[in-house]
């Protein structure tokens, strides 16, 4: 799956390559490979500068698809209990793939986490995510969940396989950072579940 990644001579990689060509099968299918999917928000910036070159128009499919990948991250970004629940669940049916993107080094998972809704959780583990999927500090779904406190989550993300032993570039585990914020509540159940309680922060 390596080859998703490569990059031509001229640096092209065969993503964008797909997007010039307007190649969305070829497009929705690289970024099931974690090597290629990179930032979604990067992408659309990618197609929209094709469609201003004229190398693609606004009424290609590959054009059309980042628009909607664009919509949909900034209905999270706002607030996605504010939304109508129907279109959240249609978007996932669409585009399954979604729930492995990121957007703003943020996964899909992470952002729908960061407002609480945890129906919109339960909705995006059906399609069965990359749960332990890192930023590029390490930090994991679970420990966005710990961050926030919210108990019902930590516990939908551990029983989905979360990892409660993962560290952040910093070292820091999901325990840490449930601990540092006040969460006691999460703290108590990650500890009961097994998480190192010795575990130390590369700062002590």
């Amino acid at each position: 799956p390596e080859i998703a990644n490569c990059k031509f001579d001229n640096g092209q990689s065969i993503l964008e390559l797909a997007m010039q060509k307007d190649c969305l099968s070829v497009i929705r299918a690289l970024l099931n490979f974690r090597y290629c999917r990179g930032d979604t928000h990067k992408h659309i910036a990618v197609v929209k500068n094709l469609v201003v070159k004229n190398i693609i128009a606004p009424t290609s499919q590959v054009y059309k698809y980042f628009i909607d990948l664009e919509k949909f991250f900034n209905m999270l970004k706002k607030d996605v209990k504010e939304t109508k629940r129907n279109e959240f669940a249609r978007m996932l049916a669409i585009y399954p793939e979604i729930v492995n993107l990121k957007f703003e080094k943020n996964t899909t998972l992470m952002l729908v986490i960061m407002t609480g809704d945890v129906n919109r959780v339960e909705e995006i583990l059906k399609y069965k995510p990359d749960i332990n999927d890192q930023t590029d500090k390490k930090i994991t779904a679970l420990m966005t969940a710990a961050e926030k406190g919210n108990i019902k989550i930590v516990e939908k993300l551990i029983e989905a396989g979360a990892n409660i032993k993962a560290k952040t570039k910093n070292g820091w585990t999901a325990l840490i950072i449930a601990a540092q914020y006040g969460h006691l509540e999460v703290v108590k159940k990650l500890i009961n579940l097994g998480a190192d309680v010795d575990a130390r922060g590369n700062n002590g």
